[in-house]
């Protein structure tokens, strides 16, 4: 099983100011998502950085002088989660990596593993490198500016794919493998700092300039005062964007059923954190009241439609679902906004526990609204359902009919953690329900669909399978073949079997001449 790390030392960070979390800017909350998490040093402290897991590692040079390390992940979490494309180390202290010479300080060798890296594959026979390894080794020179100009520099522009650094790099440059847990710099003291997690979503591709400003948010215009439809579609449109991301706390929150290796600066080592120990020690701290992560009570239920994107994307399912903790509670007084951060973006938090809520977690109840000619099915991608086992294939499941008298499906359940601190808490964690909608087959035939409608026309049961996606996504195969495999599930009907389906990801295998 993989090992995965915290990124820092806990004991070296500041509380987190509320408006340095991930989430709706504070004063811009209805045009400005932060999808960094920042942080900043203690007095007096300067953070070192771990590698998160095992990954290769691509530097740039960000926007306020600092360093933007990438890595991008060899392995995945051992739990449910989006699988994740890039991790990246907003803030890093160039003078933890580079010497006065621009070259890889190799002095620093014994207190940092990516320089062992960088000088491993520097020094290796096929090489035959001497001296200090230079910056390249590294791709600092991946840019516009440095990067010769017969080979198209443009390629890596800040408006380019995020990828091709790692894809379309320099041919005689291997970028250095990292283990979990490696040292690969230190943050600045004197500067933010923070961390990123960009999830992989099919026919989406980050882009390089996030690695190049030490902060990124997804900022849209303010809508006008009387929209037209398609200036309101458009509004909500860019404002999808933030689904690739995931907030960082949610995904350390997340670890509670399994392992999480954390610095402990006592022992000089790293322990082994799992459970109630995951929310104390890292997203609290030791603080009261303010803590490492302003988020630590926030959990996410991320719901999507059968293509990906947030629920009422295509503007069929109404802005409103049905959603309350309280077991008690009658499903039809609990409506709820799932837009009402003014995001794609929807949580509960503390706030939302019934009085006297007792025990280590809490089913979210919900039902999410019907659509017509479809025959709703839900799917947990991650998440739990009553204990915190990973799901089977099957459990994932839940057939929701339709209620004759309302406007939304019968409900389900999701389970999230709840712990004593001081009283009930929600730890932050992350859930992922997506709603797939299949049509109504009559006679082998889907419902005659509304042609007014957003949402893809079903004009054969197979139709509408995945997002649509265009070539041009994909990493360059001019030289050769690329096969890439998403990890987005799908739903994939069987027209000759009434009530038969399945769950499948997609595969593209692309050449100069195929597809």
């Amino acid at each position: 099983m993989p090992r995965f790390y915290f990124f820092t030392e806990i004991d070296r960070l500041a509380n987190q100011a509320p408006n340095d979390a991930f989430g709706p800017v504070i004063g811009f909350t209805d045009t400005q998502f932060r999808v960094t998490s920042i942080h900043r040093a203690a007095a007096g402290k300067t953070p070192r950085a771990f590698a998160v897991c095992d990954g290769l590692v691509c530097a740039q040079t960000d926007d306020q002088g600092t360093l933007t390390l990438i890595l991008k992940p060899s392995v995945q979490p051992p739990f449910d989660f989006p699988a994740i494309s890039y991790i990246l180390y907003k803030g890093i202290d160039p003078s933890s990596l580079l010497a006065a010479d621009g070259k890889i300080d190799v002095t620093q060798e014994a207190d940092n593993e990516l320089i062992s890296a960088i000088k491993a594959a520097w020094e290796v026979e096929a090489n035959a490198n001497i001296g200090s390894p230079t910056r390249e080794c590294v791709g600092l020179h991946l840019n516009p500016a440095d990067y010769p100009d017969d080979d198209n520099p443009e390629r890596f522009a800040d408006t380019e794919p995020l990828d091709r650094l790692f894809y379309e790099g320099d041919p005689v440059i291997q970028l250095p493998l990292v283990r979990g847990g490696g040292r690969l710099g230190t943050f600045s003291s004197s500067s933010p700092f923070g961390i990123e997690i960009i999830v992989e979503r099919i026919g989406r591709q980050p882009k390089t300039t996030l690695a190049r400003k030490v902060q990124n948010m997804v900022e849209v215009d303010a809508l006008a005062a009387t929209p037209s439809s398609s200036e309101v579609f458009l509004h909500w449109d860019k404002k999808e964007a933030i689904l690739d991301f995931v907030d960082p706390c949610a995904f350390w929150g997340s670890f509670f059923a399994a392992k999480l290796r954390a610095w402990n600066s006592a022992d000089d080592d790293f322990d082994k954190l799992s459970g109630n120990e995951i929310y104390e020690t890292l997203l609290r701290g030791t603080a009261s009241g303010a803590a490492k992560f302003a988020n630590r009570n926030r959990a996410y239920i991320d719901i999507r439609n059968e293509h990906g994107n947030s629920l009422n994307y295509y503007q069929a399912d109404g802005p409103n679902i049905q959603l309350t903790l309280d077991p008690d509670a009658d499903i039809d007084g609990s409506e709820v906004n799932y837009y009402a951060s003014g995001w794609p973006s929807f949580f509960v938090d503390s706030t939302n526990l019934p009085a006297g809520t007792t025990g280590n977690r809490i089913a979210v109840r919900f039902a999410l609204p019907k659509t017509a000619d479809t025959r709703p099915l839900i799917y947990v991608s991650a998440g739990y359902r009553s204990k915190f086992r990973r799901l089977k294939d099957r459990q994932r499941f839940i057939d929701c009919p339709r209620r004759a008298d309302s406007q939304y499906l019968e409900e389900a359940s999701v389970t999230i953690l709840v712990l004593d601190d001081g009283g009930a808490r929600i730890a932050s964690t992350y859930q992922k329900i997506i709603s797939f909608k299949r049509p109504l087959i009559v006679s082998g035939v889907p419902a005659a669909s509304d042609p007014n409608s957003l949402a893809p026309n079903h004009q054969d049961a197979m139709q509408s399978v995945f997002r649509l996606l265009s070539m041009d996504q994909l990493p360059s195969h001019e030289s050769g073949t690329v096969i890439k495999s998403f990890s987005d599930e799908c739903y994939l009907a069987l027209p000759a079997v009434k009530f038969e389906g399945y769950s499948t990801r997609l595969t593209i295998a692309i050449d100069a001449h195929n597809y």
